[in-house]
Formats: structure tokens, sequence, C-alpha cells
């Protein structure tokens, strides 16, 4: 945590990243047959980290995700269900034979540097928050699913777009009366997003 919060811009470009998980890798010190217990605890174990973003994982790390047995509400818990502006994943191995250990961290808002990673209203009100319970979680889970749906719906939009203006398709565009009325529905919604991860009634502002 202490890289990741290392500066405010650091912390900012992580969050930048989106959603992931951040897999750790544990290993002894590798000093012999030396007593470890006499070494100091810094060199006891070595570790490297590093991020891999949520499409990254479903992708390449189905045999990770069958270790742990992840499915259903269980795997949209950690990937979907988490609250990123507050919350992050660690999948960690080296501390059981063989088999990954995976939680979320939730950022405390008493945490001595947590301001470097908490840079605005918004970031803040979510660290404050408690942390989520699994019904919140499978609830927030479904928002996130729908918004991604609005999002791909928007990006097809786009490229029909695109294709009217290079010939390519014939015109199919929506009326501008249309338009604005479903992009401000899309605005309100991810507005309203933002504000339930930062623990804000709808009518409150942000």
């Amino acid at each position: 945590s202490k890289q990741i919060v290392m500066t405010e811009s650091r912390s900012a470009l992580f969050r930048s990243l989106g959603r992931g998980w951040i897999w750790i890798q544990l290993s002894s010190s590798g000093v012999g047959r030396e007593d470890k217990s006499k070494l100091p605890e810094e060199q006891r174990t070595r570790f490297k980290w590093w991020f891999e973003n949520l499409s990254r994982v479903l992708r390449n790390r189905q045999h990770d995700i069958q270790k742990l047995k992840l499915k259903g509400d269980m795997l949209k818990k950690y990937t979907t269900g988490y609250m990123p502006m507050s919350e992050l994943v660690f999948l960690i191995y080296g501390i059981a034979p063989a088999m990954p250990i995976i939680g979320i961290q939730k950022w405390s808002p008493h945490y001595k540097e947590v301001d470097r990673w908490a840079t605005d209203d918004i970031v803040k009100r979510a660290v404050e928050k408690p942390l989520a319970s699994e019904a919140e979680r499978q609830e927030y889970a479904a928002h996130v699913e729908q918004q991604k749906t609005r999002k791909q719906r928007q990006r097809e939009r786009q490229k029909l777009k695109r294709q009217q203006q290079n010939g390519e398709a014939p015109a199919m565009d929506l009326s501008r009366p249309a338009m604005m009325e479903q992009s401000n529905t899309e605005f309100e919604s991810l507005l309203a997003s933002l504000k339930k991860e930062a623990g804000l009634m709808p009518g409150e502002a942000v």
C-alpha cells in the first residue's frame, strides 16, 4: 500500500488503471540453510507485486480463479462488487502451498497517508464509508454491469455514426431530442454511480 500512495500523482495514476487485482508473490530469502529467524524482518521474506486489469484477469487467470473456487456472486464480489475508490483486491501466492489467497483491503480513514489516496471529496467520502456488506456488494456489482452495458451501447452508436459519416452504412441515427434525452439519462446514471460509492443520497451534491 505504501508504494501505491508514495505520491498523490502515483495514487491518481493507480486509480486511473481501473478495476483489477494486485498480485503478490512471496518467496523465502533463499539464504541456504541459515536459520532465517536470525535474519532481520525485511530479509526473511522477499516479494514482488504487480497489477493486472480485470479484463486480463478474466482472460488469462482462469486457473487461479478455479483454484479459489470463485464463481457466481463470489466472483462478482472480487471483480465488479468491490469499490475501486476505497478498496484494493489482493491475490497472494506463497502463504499456503500452491494455493492463492484473495482478499479485499479497504483504505482506513485513519491511515496516516490516506490523504495521498483520498485527494478529492468523492474519494474521501468513499473511504469514510464502512466496509460494504455482501448484499451491498451484489447490488453494486449489478449496477456496474448495467453501466458497462450502457457504455457498450454508447460505443456502438459512436461506431455507427462514424460509419454513416464515411458512407459505410445507411442513415439510422437518432433524432436530436432523443439523443439529448439518452445522453442526459446516461450522465445521470454515471452521477448516481459516483454518489452511491461515495455514500451520498441521490439528492445530495457531489
